[in-house]
């Protein structure tokens, strides 16, 4: 893992923690964002979609495949934590997540997508789990879930001092006390909105989520929930392997790691979620009608 003063040798202005240059990290999300808007501006058709998903895909695991045969060292490189695979994975489910919350808004004019409103705040919840709720800016993970139900937290900046001392972390408690109060108030707020929106339109969320499986959306939806999954599963079961008395010493002579699988595969899921989102867009808001009615709920 780079030390926290990797990503100041190309800009060093937000970036702490990261494998990638900060230039080629701005770079890349520029890269991504462009692409989105160019897609959801042309609007190309259900099929188009289709067949250049189908497209990256086999160039997406046949490049992988052809680097790690060709070039295993950096093919490495690129797969470990903070590095160019999983920056595209973030950049990934926060284009997914802005494309969903555009999509619903535009839809509102019309009719509530409360499916969409839920997909698209799971995939920003994604997308924060991914960059380890703020571990690149500050060099250590600054927010854990486990503080949320202890009242302490919100009260006694000492409690960090505790749980820091514990845990060898880098991050001040003072930090980290007022990530936590922020954020979290900030997380539930925008929990109880999205429930209390969920509640309100509840027939519609669950006449969409019937409705979901049936949909393109719905399956490339299902899809990269099914390709998360497998990549956590092959993952762990790629790390034990390792440890087995047949592969430890190849792993140490080559410093192999899980994530030479499951983090190519974690991409793909995050480009499966990509897909939900366009294809809901085309739904919400189809070419020549900006004000169209959905006829499936998203």
């Amino acid at each position: 893992m780079c030390g926290q003063g990797c990503g100041w040798g190309a800009l060093g202005l937000l970036l702490r923690r990261t494998e990638l240059p900060e230039a080629y990290v701005w770079g890349l999300l520029l890269v991504v964002a462009l692409l989105m808007i160019l897609l959801v501006r042309r609007r190309p058709s259900q099929a188009a979609l289709r067949k250049g998903f189908v497209v990256f895909s086999l160039v997406w695991f046949a490049g992988l495949g052809v680097l790690a045969v060709a070039q295993f060292k950096v093919y490495q490189r690129f797969t470990r934590e903070d590095q160019f695979i999983e920056w595209l994975t973030a950049d990934f489910l926060l284009a997914a997540a802005a494309i969903g919350f555009v999509a619903a808004r535009r839809a509102a004019r019309r009719r509530p997508a409360p499916v969409t409103v839920f997909l698209a705040g799971g995939y920003f919840c994604a997308f924060l789990r991914e960059i380890e709720w703020g571990e690149p800016f500050y060099g250590d993970k600054v927010w854990y879930s486990r503080h949320l139900f202890f009242p302490r937290a919100y009260i006694d900046p000492s409690y960090f001092h505790e749980f820091r001392s514990g845990e060898s972390i880098a991050v001040s408690a003072s930090d980290l006390y007022l990530a936590h109060v922020v954020s979290s108030a900030v997380l539930i707020v925008l929990a109880a909105l999205g429930g209390a929106y969920l509640i309100r339109h509840r027939r519609g969320f669950l006449d969409g989520l019937r409705q979901l499986p049936r949909t393109s959306s719905g399956r490339y939806f299902a899809l990269g929930v099914g390709a998360y999954c497998g990549a956590q599963i092959l993952g762990k079961g790629f790390e034990k392997l390792l440890k087995s008395q047949y592969l430890i010493a190849w792993r140490g002579a080559n410093h192999v790691g899980h994530r030479i699988l499951d983090e190519p595969l974690e991409l793909w899921a995050a480009a499966c979620f990509l897909m939900s989102v366009l294809a809901l867009w085309n739904r919400h808001v189809p070419a020549g009608a900006p004000l169209a009615d959905a006829r499936e709920d998203g």
